[in-house]
């Protein structure tokens, strides 16, 4: 995120549906500790610049800023929706489509399936071994808005993606890569590699260029 310096940036986490026991807004343990993870990284990185990082509004669904880091992702808020795309529904699976290139399937419960990342027709999905995750992957994906704002999405099928993703994105190397592309609005496919169903290390997490698209900017 270039010429981040005096800034406000909202952070915010992607909501879930209500569960039984807890309130509407509720961090769950399993999804989001990788939410609150990539949080603290993200706030490491921004305190060397003179950014106001602003998480008033991190259970919000209806930020309005300029520019908005959404950590996660669901098929149930209205921002995650715009930033994946236009939706398409089948009996088995919710579509979340950026063109051609970059597709998101979040298979419904019924399927029995976890969510697929499509990208430039090559599937993507986590791998188990006796019920633990053995490879995860996840997403960044940049956007600009017409009033010159930006929304940043990092957001994995597992919590390990998504911090993997958030991991990328702060990335000093992958930063000069988006840069030396010249665009303003992308995709990016992150993998990382899980050991012993929880234990995950920067060596674990990685990105290819081959794996980077571009894709439209937001429309409003």
């Amino acid at each position: 995120m270039e010429n981040i310096d005096e800034q406000k940036i909202v952070v915010r986490t992607s909501l879930v549906p209500r569960t039984e026991g807890h309130g509407e807004k509720t961090l769950r343990y399993y999804t989001h500790t990788a939410e609150l993870l990539a949080l603290q990284e993200i706030t490491a990185h921004l305190s060397k610049h003179n950014v106001h990082l602003d998480t008033t509004h991190f259970y919000s669904d209806d930020v309005v800023s300029e520019y908005v880091v959404l950590l996660g992702s669901t098929t149930n808020t209205s921002l995650s929706g715009v930033m994946l795309g236009k939706t398409i529904e089948s009996t088995e699976m919710t579509i979340r489509e950026l063109g051609d290139d970059v597709k998101w399937n979040f298979f419904k419960a019924s399927a029995g399936k976890h969510s697929e990342i499509t990208i430039k027709g090559n599937p993507h999905t986590c791998k188990h071994d006796d019920s633990q995750v053995k490879i995860d992957f996840g997403l960044i994906v940049r956007r600009t808005r017409p009033n010159g704002g930006v929304i940043l999405l990092v957001a994995g099928i597992h919590a390990y993606g998504t911090y993997a993703a958030a991991n990328v994105a702060l990335r000093p190397d992958f930063q000069k890569f988006v840069r030396s592309q010249k665009v303003t609005s992308f995709a990016q496919l992150v993998k990382v590699e899980v050991r012993n169903g929880k234990e995950i290390s920067n060596a674990a997490i990685n990105w290819e260029k081959k794996d980077f698209v571009v894709i439209d900017p937001l429309k409003s």
